[in-house]
């Protein structure tokens, strides 16, 4: 009998190890499921809980609950995976695999930054809603919380579902009015990106919502450190923020016992490829959910819209045939934006987020990058037949790849592939143009300008070091292979940059990292790894130190990293 082990108990492992439950055969295949706790959490409910929305007891069930019965269950917690001897070890037994899925999801790591942890617990006046201890003290704090300034922040990417601070600035926005408490309170979104989501349309979408709420945004804040006595943060580059009630989401990392292992990198995330989810160098490993470190959202969408691509190709390299299903990191979120709506974003590797309509079955057409009812419907039975999603039917199959059809493309200078620009765009209004309602009594001077941001101009050179270049339309290289010291001196040159040994070393470490994983690095990651301190990286490249590292480096432009 083989053995196929799942490490992780989530929502990534739990869908998974159902489907393969569902089309291996038990008297063949042994299915073994490896996680510490056995509790399985409805995450997406964390960040409702804080409001109340959701009875604490509706958001966890017993792990084995979730399982088919055919599934064996280990409560244990791995310390390392030999993936030559292809042995799990536990800190209880050693358990043997023929095919082994990494399901670890990522956890939150305040300690990291300093002054956000006060030994295992926050400090002091800072809150999160990433665990469920964390958002109940955060629904008791809310209670009492009846003026000064609120401040959401985002500590550094990758994190667990990108647009949920979002969500919960927009619900906290209707939870203070519904209170009669809002005009008291000031809320602020402080974020180490240049805009609110990765994506530029999006963006702008998401950017005129908060604006029409009167919700600030504070971009390009690299926190350093936070001062719990002042209530204060303090940024890489000298700024400052002042609060009253911090709202954080705390770096995240991977496992340790992956870095242990090596089969990812520092942070321990695995970087496996993009399409069929196999690990690079071991191929009896696959890696699903937040595990995976791929340039798309860490969300339970994405897990399940994997899980249908990953038991396919894992069903067809047990059997010996050419693995078919790829992915094309495909994922959809739906944001709560409060008085009973919602919108949606649906988006995947190369499609960006766009206007238009995401099919449902039976419910009907949801409108993306729009508020409405329907979409709030949505959400709310997302979580009444979360259970359906996790039990891994098949029919669920149709939803792992994006959808085109019903997308305004065309709208944005797109062609119906989503992905080529059109020669002569339409003429129609942009992503500024879509309003959302605002439910303020008093009026909304902020629409008179747009939040303030430092915009890095970043020159569009097609020729460099004697050669020809393929850039992007921002001048990111899209071929780092025509890069050279000759290339890279030029780009430089362009940004007016003055290249010391010290520049070299933090581009060669870019460009080889690049090259191991496939990603751009983030500037933690260098820290880590390449051990340049982050506050050298600042002073070294000024203002937007991952941008320019990218930029002069021939690497693409990082997405959703500090």
């Amino acid at each position: 009998m083989k053995n196929v082990v799942i490490i992780g108990g989530g929502t990534g492992g739990t869908v998974t190890a159902n489907s393969l439950a569902r089309r291996l055969d038990c008297k063949e295949f042994q299915i073994t499921v490896i996680d510490y706790s056995t509790r399985h959490y409805y995450q997406p409910g964390f960040v409702a809980l804080p409001f109340g929305k959701i009875p604490n007891p509706l958001l966890w069930r017993r792990r084995r609950q979730t399982l088919h019965p055919g599934i064996r269950f280990l409560q244990d917690k791995v310390t390392a995976v030999d993936p030559v001897a292809k042995m799990v070890i536990t800190q209880a037994k050693q358990i043997s695999y023929d095919y082994l899925v990494l399901a670890t999801g990522c956890e939150c790591r305040p300690e990291l930054v300093e002054g956000m942890a006060k030994g295992t617990l926050l400090n002091t006046g800072i809150y999160s809603f990433y665990t469920q201890a964390w958002a109940r003290r955060l629904r008791r704090a809310l209670q009492t919380f009846t003026h000064g300034h609120l401040v959401v922040h985002i500590s550094e990417f990758p994190i667990r579902c990108p647009v949920a601070p979002i969500e919960f600035a927009l619900k906290a926005d209707h939870y203070f009015f519904t209170h009669r408490v809002r005009d008291d309170i000031e809320i602020t979104i402080v974020t180490p990106q240049s805009q609110v989501f990765e994506q530029s349309i999006a963006a702008r979408n998401l950017s005129n919502l908060l604006r029409l709420r009167d919700i600030e945004v504070q971009p390009d804040f690299v926190v350093r450190h936070i001062d719990a006595t002042e209530k204060r943060m303090y940024a890489y580059d000298g700024k400052a923020i002042d609060y009253d009630m911090l709202v954080t989401v705390p770096p995240m990392r991977g496992q340790q016992f992956i870095v242990d292992s090596k089969l990812g990198d520092e942070m321990g995330f695995v970087h496996p490829d993009l399409e069929t989810l196999q690990h690079r160098e071991y191929p009896d490993i696959f890696v699903i959910g937040d595990t995976a470190d791929l340039p798309t959202s860490k969300s339970g969408s994405a897990c399940v819209y994997q899980s249908r691509v990953l038991v396919s190709n894992l069903l067809d390299y047990i059997a010996g045939r050419p693995m078919m299903r790829r992915y094309d990191g495909h994922a959809m979120c739906i944001i709560d934006t409060g008085y009973n709506q919602a919108t949606v974003i649906d988006r995947s590797y190369t499609v960006p987020a766009v206007t238009g309509n995401w099919f449902f079955p039976r419910l009907g057409p949801l409108s993306l990058l729009k508020q409405t009812r329907r979409n709030h419907l949505a959400k709310r039975l997302l979580f009444v037949f979360y259970s359906a999603f996790m039990a891994g039917l098949r029919v669920f199959d149709r939803f792992s790849h994006i959808q085109l059809f019903g997308k305004d493309f065309r709208r944005w200078g797109l062609r119906p592939d989503g992905t080529t620009p059109l020669s002569a765009p339409d003429t129609t209004p942009d992503a500024d143009s879509l309003i959302a309602p605002t439910w303020k009594r008093r009026p909304n001077a902020c629409l008179a300008a747009a939040f303030s941001t430092k915009v890095l101009k970043i020159p569009v050179l097609h020729e460099a070091g004697g050669r020809s270049i393929d850039v992007d339309a921002e001048g990111f290289m899209t071929n780092p292979c025509q890069w050279t010291r000759a290339v890279g001196t030029d780009l430089a040159r362009a940004i007016n940059l003055e290249m010391t040994p010290r520049h070299w070393e933090v581009i060669e470490f870019a460009r080889q990292s690049f090259v191991k994983y496939h990603v751009s690095p983030s500037l933690r990651r260098m820290e880590m790894a390449g051990h340049f301190p982050i506050a050298e990286l600042f002073e070294l490249f000024p203002s937007k130190p991952n941008k320019l590292i990218c930029y002069v480096a021939g690497i693409p432009k990082p997405l959703g990293c500090i």
